[in-house]
């Protein structure tokens, strides 16, 4: 537990703060949301947004339930019950009926609670038994994930037609799009290529900083990005300066991170077996 939580602390905090420290320095005016220095600080913590204090990047929103999902598999470990199948199962249909829930209940008493949260919960220990399906080749999971997608979309069509009502479709479409291009990426066509490993090794650094790069690209080319010439120059601008700015991100903060986790939890085990 311990190793799990420094190693997680490592892999996750120095690049998000290198992300805020970034949106102070080169942000401001291009889009990051930066309201007062009382802000910045808490967004620090990485749980800003349950502290009622809006992040200084959107896409930081995505964490927030990232440490909802480290926090309960931690305590699924201590229980003993992380690698067990059916307590995943349960848990996936109980975030599902928990979204569809707060989508009702949003709806009749006009009460501001996202259903992301539920169902982004939900896809992560679908991914688990995933995970456990495609690489540890449980193959007795295959009908009950076939069952709990089925399931997963009759959900996430009642929820979206109580939390959305018009734009229902959108919402909808864009998660029955996302699950069938990964199903095909793990299934078909599988990106083993050098170009593929390299972005998703600096995947989490392009996550946090590319929205700084979109702002301050279209500040400087203004009006002219607006153009037919302008907006593909714009893509072209906005893609590689987004893969050399997360690569500075991954090669000076997040690998030295993850190093430092790894001394530290080396440090403590020794310790350990020598008070043994």
């Amino acid at each position: 537990m311990r190793n799990y939580a420094i190693k997680r602390f490592f892999r996750l905090y120095p690049a998000y703060w290198f992300s805020i420290i970034s949106a102070v320095v080169i942000g401001l005016g291009v889009g990051v949301n930066i309201i007062s220095v009382d802000q910045v600080l808490l967004n620090f913590t990485m749980v800003q947004k349950y502290l009622g204090v809006e992040s200084v990047i959107g896409a930081y929103w995505t964490l927030h339930l990232e440490l909802v999902f480290y926090v309960l598999c931690a305590f699924l470990f201590a229980f003993g019950v992380l690698q067990k199948n059916n307590y995943l199962i349960l848990l996936m249909i109980f975030f599902c009926l928990s979204a569809v829930c707060v989508a009702v209940v949003r709806y009749y008493y006009n009460v501001k609670i996202p259903t992301i949260m539920p169902f982004g919960l939900a896809v992560m220990f679908y991914g688990a038994l995933l995970r456990n399906y495609f690489i540890a080749k449980q193959t007795e999971l295959r009908i009950p994930l076939i069952m709990l997608t089925v399931f997963y979309f009759i959900c996430l069509f009642v929820a979206s037609n109580f939390y959305y009502q018009e734009g229902w479709l959108k919402w909808f479409t864009s998660h029955l799009a996302a699950f069938a291009v990964f199903y095909i990426l793990i299934t078909k066509v599988k990106l083993h290529n050098a170009l593929a490993v390299y972005l998703g090794r600096i995947s989490y650094s392009l996550y946090l900083l590319h929205s700084m790069v979109i702002g301050v690209v279209f500040n400087i080319f203004g009006d002219f990005a607006y153009t037919e010439y302008g907006f593909y120059l714009v893509i072209i601008s906005v893609l590689v300066c987004s893969v050399l700015f997360a690569e500075f991100s991954y090669r000076f903060i997040e690998k030295p991170g993850v190093r430092l986790a790894g001394r530290y939890t080396r440090l403590f085990n020794k310790r350990d077996v020598r008070s043994a």
